[in-house]
């Protein structure tokens, strides 16, 4: 029989399962990625499933399966992006920045991520509009943290950031065919508006899922 484990997890998606129960597939904070099982759980008058959604971070105990989704001892809330009702625009931010987590690799690796995932949870503004931003931030910061990207210190001495390659001056981008993975200047320091920070998200999935 594995030993006892203990681990924060954070959410990543959720599934109903033909029986009542909930099968949630988490992202641990050694990098992990690890199933639980919550037997029954949404035909219970004693525990509530409201707050097990993506994006929540808890406290579990259990014992590890090779095979199977693990069977938590327990599997506490610390934390929720909801709260008492669930704003359309934070499932939104949520679900986008989670998604990012579909071109990582379960493993020790992964550690840094679940910790940016967390700063990033437990500080959503409280605005749709600063939320857009807010992702944009998180796209960005994700890119670095994967080596795919850096800060530049003379921004505006550049046109974009054409991903795989680099920082392009205005001269370098209008010599270069476009490969339709060019992020704007604008859209790195918050100067873009929504339609540009959903559209660059956009470019930014097209290439990690080309990896």
């Amino acid at each position: 029989m594995s030993t006892e484990k203990r681990a924060r997890v954070l959410i990543l998606r959720k599934k109903t399962l033909s029986d009542e129960s909930l099968l949630l597939e988490t992202l641990t904070e050694t990098g992990e990625k690890e199933s639980f099982k919550l037997p029954g759980i949404l035909k219970s008058n004693k525990r509530s499933a409201f707050f097990y959604v993506p994006g929540a971070l808890c406290e579990a105990c259990y014992r590890p399966r090779s095979t199977q989704a693990n069977i938590p001892k327990s599997l506490d809330i610390v934390f929720s992006p909801f709260h008492e009702k669930q704003d359309y625009w934070i499932l939104n931010a949520v679900a986008e920045i989670l998604k990012t987590t579909e071109y990582v690799l379960s493993g020790k690796e992964s550690a840094p991520l679940f910790h940016l995932l967390e700063a990033f949870l437990r500080h959503l503004p409280s605005t749709a509009d600063a939320g857009e931003r807010h992702i944009d931030r998180y796209y960005w910061e994700f890119l670095k943290l994967l080596g795919l990207a850096h800060d530049e210190a003379q921004l505006l001495d550049f046109e974009c950031f054409e991903l795989g390659v680099g920082f392009l001056t205005a001269q370098e981008a209008s010599m270069r065919a476009d490969s339709g993975l060019r992020v704007s200047c604008s859209w790195i320091d918050g100067r873009s508006e929504a339609p540009e920070s959903s559209l660059t998200r956009q470019k930014i999935c097209k290439y990690l899922k080309s990896l």
